[in-house]
């Protein structure tokens, strides 16, 4: 099972990631990071560290999310990405398609206290 939840930086709304995101959560993911580009500013975020599981169904929604935000003009930064899910983006190169940084650059980019 899937859950997200929302927190605020200074101009990029992230969704913290939690369980396995496999074909059964993809409408649950994809209708969450929607609402997320309603609050973006100019980027937004997901945190990946506590997600389980993903499968190509999940991987392939990321792509679609990614996609969407940069036609919208919104850089959408994966962060704090366990090691187990990091495994699968370097296996399928997502590493270098997506953009994907630390939870330290991401809250260093993002803090309200930077501003």
């Amino acid at each position: 099972m899937l859950e997200i939840e929302y927190v605020s930086f200074s101009n990029a709304p992230a969704m913290i990631v939690r369980g396995r995101y496999d074909i059964s959560s993809i409408t649950t993911f994809e209708e969450s990071f929607k609402k997320l580009l309603e609050k973006a500013g100019s980027a937004v975020g997901v945190n990946l560290k506590n997600l389980t599981y993903i499968d190509s169904s999940g991987i392939g929604s990321l792509i679609r999310c990614f996609n969407l935000a940069r036609k919208r003009g919104i850089t959408c930064y994966f962060y704090d990405i366990n090691s187990d899910i990091m495994t699968v983006f370097q296996l399928s190169k997502l590493d270098t398609f997506l953009k994907v940084v630390t939870n330290e650059e991401f809250e260093l980019r993002f803090n309200d206290s930077n501003i």
